[in-house]
């Protein structure tokens, strides 16, 4: 009960973030305008319950073969082979290799 009672009395006499000051602009668009009708979708190699993601190793992946790679999951969700749950743009950049090395990073 005291930690809960300093834990609010912390969270009361915090700052309040003034948001605007430190906000950028913000993109136009995230994703390319064509990003549904030019990219690849494919499922995990394995059914199973996604333990980590090595991003930093997607991210070179990605930088190596030109191409952006989206997730449609999270570490904590059940995926399954088949389904449409990876994203690669463009469509071209994606190879049986490529397509291993995500699956390897999951």
């Amino acid at each position: 009960e005291r930690v809960g009672d300093e834990l609010d009395e912390l969270i009361k006499n915090l700052e309040v973030l003034d948001i605007s000051a430190h906000s950028e602009a913000a993109p136009a668009q995230v994703l390319p305008q064509d990003f549904e009708q030019r990219t690849a979708y494919f499922g995990s190699a394995s059914a199973g319950y996604v333990q980590v993601i090595s991003f930093s190793r997607l991210v070179a992946t990605a930088q190596q073969a030109d191409v952006l790679i989206v997730l449609y999951f999270r570490a904590g969700h059940y995926v399954v082979p088949g389904a449409r749950e990876i994203a690669v743009y463009p469509r071209e950049g994606l190879n049986e290799e490529l397509k291993m090395e995500i699956q390897n990073a999951l």
